[in-house]
């Protein structure tokens, strides 16, 4: 069963991005079918990833699952938007990529391999939250509008921020993990994260795509949904094995 300190700190950075959302509405004013949207989107958000680092605490089988379910689906919408020559080469490629990007999720050494899985989703989803509604708050920058056109300057210093405080109290889930080196594997998973988004983004772009699919209301498509994680789960695998040791 997952810490009650990791619950406190899920629900806890929830109820955050909650509060922000509500500040977004009042500051910007939007019509109330944005409103309703922006909820909608929030309810997705919470029930995907609490679902994603349960499934850990429920066991590797469950955990590999989920996972499976991101590269299936992943590879499915792939294929789908890629045009039609290039389909089967690139739903291939993309599910190799995807499990082996998110395959050593499930490998971590020792018996706290569970924490180390809900550790990068929940810094992963920190990062992708916080960086939107503070890029809505304040942003006026744009951070790369060729590739994303909504991210800013201030929604990147707000995601990466937050990763870190979120890191900072998530540090229970990586034994002998604290103070500037948590910090730093916190800082270079978000960094990962956003990465992540911004490659994914331009796969969009090259083939003319706004959203991967559907599927996931308010959200697009699974790769939108978890585009920053691709790349987010191997960026920490190798800070952590670096900052903090026990190996890849």
């Amino acid at each position: 069963m997952p810490d009650n300190r990791l619950a406190c700190c899920v629900t806890g950075l929830f109820l955050a991005g909650a509060l922000l959302i509500r500040l977004v509405h009042r500051r910007n004013g939007l019509p109330s079918e944005r409103r309703r949207r922006d909820w909608l989107k929030y309810a997705v958000y919470v029930a995907v990833i609490n679902g994603l680092w349960a499934s850990a605490y429920v066991g590797r089988g469950a955990a590999a699952v989920a996972l499976g379910l991101i590269v299936l689906f992943g590879s499915v919408e792939v294929f789908k938007v890629v045009p039609p020559p290039h389909k089967p080469g690139a739903a291939a490629a993309a599910m190799l990529f995807l499990t082996m990007a998110l395959g050593p999720m499930l490998l971590p050494a020792g018996a706290a391999w569970q924490g180390a899985f809900a550790f990068v989703v929940m810094v992963t989803a920190a990062t992708d939250s916080f960086a939107e509604l503070s890029g809505r708050l304040l942003g006026r920058r744009k951070l790369c509008p060729r590739l994303s056109p909504q991210k800013t300057i201030a929604g990147l210093l707000g995601g990466l921020g937050m990763a870190v405080v979120v890191s900072l109290l998530l540090g229970f889930l990586l034994p002998g993990a604290h103070g500037m080196r948590l910090a730093l594997v916190g800082f270079a998973t978000a960094l990962g994260a956003v990465s992540g988004d911004l490659f994914f983004s331009a796969i969009k772009r090259t083939v003319g795509v706004k959203d991967f699919s559907s599927l996931l209301p308010a959200h697009g498509g699974v790769l939108d949904r978890f585009d920053s994680l691709v790349l987010a789960a191997p960026v920490f695998q190798c800070s952590r094995a670096l900052l903090l040791g026990g190996g890849l």
